[in-house]
């Protein structure tokens, strides 16, 4: 059975849990809570009707005084994601009361103060997460090269180049360590996109596994506020060694999520890629992060994806794998697939 490996960070700050009831919050601050989710739902929400469903829940809810007994931001937020869970299936839409500028919400069960219990500042608090992230290899963990020369990589995290600029070049360090590897093993069973994923740093790794001759459109996206299509095409200009003919296999779990599903989906419905593992989670939208006053972030998604080939994408169905096994077997399965095909070829 696979293990995973536990990552323990210490720093000079603590991380705990938050409390449920941390912050009290007054029938003006819930009402202009719940009038401004309202709004983002109304006018930004990627599917318009959805959008207007889970905001006519809320505003009824909120009429009949369902929401008055709720006196901390945590039970409010808490009430207003399950409404607009059931009211669109969109795992997405999220609402979150800490951030830090430039890296959008902060896991909930994460905060960080220091060791005196002071409260730091927003640029204190950046540095310490870029700390965090630069320990954990921007979320791409423990690369090695295993028996049968096989690469293998744990990607936690598609991390933005705005957030973090060296993003990039750490890709460019671990994709050089397969260089000469026969097969490739991309672990995204524990791809929870913590800091939101982004679309640019998909486009960027995935570059390394194609040709560079010429840009390959992969995705499209429709903008809604802009009404218009943009594209997500593979990079002509990587730094290290591409590798377009060697056979790759991606992990995946329940628990795969959001970027980490755009990365197995765009290479399985193209054929360069085999997914080995669990459907993953059905979160296909791209997001936006919008302060929505009194400290309360909310993750809403804004723009729908398309794969060129299929002309749709995985959203509440996830990414169905090509080998079905639990994600324990799935690191075992995906060696045995890539012995049995070199022992067929031989």
């Amino acid at each position: 059975m696979k293990k995973r490996k536990t990552i323990i960070i210490v720093l000079f700050v603590s991380m705990g849990f938050c409390s449920a009831s941390a912050q009290d919050i007054t029938a003006t601050e819930r009402s202009e809570i719940i009038d401004n989710v309202v709004d983002q739902l109304v006018n930004r929400y990627v599917d318009p009707n959805l959008g207007q469903k889970a905001a006519q829940t809320i505003v009824q809810k909120k009429e009949k005084q369902a929401y008055d007994a709720l006196e901390t931001k945590a039970l409010l937020m808490k009430a207003l994601i399950a409404d607009m869970h059931e009211a669109t299936g969109d795992k997405q839409l999220q609402l979150n009361n800490q951030s830090v500028a430039g890296f959008g919400p902060i896991p909930s069960y994460i905060t960080i103060k220091a060791p005196n219990g002071t409260k730091l500042d927003e640029q204190q608090q950046k540095k310490i997460m870029q700390q965090m992230l630069k320990l954990m290899n921007y979320g791409l963990i423990n690369a090695k090269v295993m028996e049968g020369n096989i690469g293998y990589l744990d990607i936690r995290e598609f991390i933005s180049p705005e957030m973090v600029p060296e993003i990039n070049k750490a890709i460019d360090k671990t994709m050089k360590s397969f260089k000469d590897c026969s097969a490739i093993i991309l672990d995204l069973g524990f791809c929870f996109c913590d800091f939101g994923g982004s679309p640019e740093t998909v486009m960027y790794m995935i570059s390394y596994l194609f040709g560079g001759e010429e840009s390959v459109l992969l995705y499209e996206l429709y903008n809604r506020e802009e009404n218009k299509i943009n594209e997500f095409r593979t990079c002509t200009d990587v730094a290290g060694k591409r590798m377009p003919d060697v056979p790759v296999y991606i992990l995946t779990s329940s628990k795969t999520f959001s970027s980490g599903e755009m990365f197995a989906y765009g290479l399985q419905k193209i054929g360069r890629a085999k997914i080995v593992g669990e459907t993953s989670a059905g979160a296909a939208h791209i997001t936006d992060t919008i302060s929505i006053g009194h400290g309360i972030m909310m993750v809403l998604p804004v723009n729908r994806l398309s794969h060129v080939k299929t002309k749709t994408n995985w959203e509440g169905t996830g990414v169905i794998p090509d080998v079905s096994v639990t994600t324990d077997d799935a690191l075992t399965a995906a060696k045995d697939i890539i012995q049995k095909t070199k022992s067929n070829k031989k």
